[in-house]
């Protein structure tokens, strides 16, 4: 179930008025991926009827929902996900929903799960100014790396413990981060680091120990960019959540992560 900062995260930030649901089956004994998408919008026409629903919608992923995640964007918004694996109790409390119909009349075999996503808004502006100044700065940094320290960053890269497989979070598909381990041998350090930037939005908790063993390197807008000597870069800004970072250990996963 959610967690309380989940529930907390889900009242204060989500848009409302959207909301996409994906039936989903397994593909393989451990991966699934949507059978059926339905997308609720409260309309103008019929408007109470569609709110009715997705305020039932709101209420059950509150309940049932399980890990609360950040798995796909758009240009205008950011999605929070969050899993349904009681399927019965959604089938029961939806399947009679005309709206919701196509997520249990796919045909493509028993679902596995539910996908319950909601926008939640990219309340700043000037992503692509932000990136750019960051990408600036920890670019005029890692040349001042010791050979040493690289070395370091290079065998973690090349050996250390990374999963298998990712997803891009625009696209929604799988990424095989281990055939990038050489990356690190094949680009120079400033194209390096700039291939490895990743963007998102996080809370205090997963930011917060980000800063243990981090020193400032640069400041963008107020909010400083840090160099953390596990072997990453990263800027937050702690008003909108948004997140970047760069791992000099990439695909592999920072020492101590």
């Amino acid at each position: 179930m959610m967690t309380e900062s989940d529930k907390e995260r889900f009242n204060n930030r989500v848009c409302v008025g959207q909301v996409i649901i994906s039936s989903d089956v397994y593909v393989t004994p451990v991966m699934s991926e949507s059978a059926a998408e339905v997308e609720i919008t409260v309309p103008n026409e019929n408007y109470q009827k569609v709110m009715d629903l997705y305020d039932r919608i709101c209420q059950f992923a509150l309940l049932h929902g399980e890990d609360l995640q950040g798995l796909f964007q758009t240009d205008s918004y950011y999605y929070m996900s969050c899993f349904v694996r009681d399927v019965a109790t959604f089938k029961t409390e939806f399947e009679n929903e005309e709206m919701l119909k196509p997520l249990f009349n796919h045909g493509k075999g028993e679902t596995a799960e539910f996908l319950i996503s909601f926008p939640e808004k990219m309340n700043y502006d000037g992503k692509e100014t932000i990136k750019a100044s960051f990408i600036d700065i920890i670019q005029k940094h890692v040349d001042t790396v010791d050979d040493n320290t690289w070395n370091y960053f290079k065998s973690r890269a090349l050996t250390g413990s990374t999963v298998s497989c990712g997803f891009d979070i625009k696209t929604g598909e799988c990424i095989d981060f281990d055939s990038e381990r050489d990356n690190i041998i094949k680009l120079n350090r400033q194209e390096y680091v700039k291939s490895n930037l990743t963007d998102s939005f996080e809370d205090d908790f997963y930011v917060n120990p980000l800063f243990n063993k981090a020193e400032k390197i640069g400041e963008i807008n107020g909010y400083s960019v840090h160099f953390n000597s596990r072997g990453f870069y990263f800027y937050w800004n702690k008003e909108t959540e948004y997140l970047l970072e760069s791992w000099l250990t990439f695909p592999a996963y920072p020492y101590g992560w």
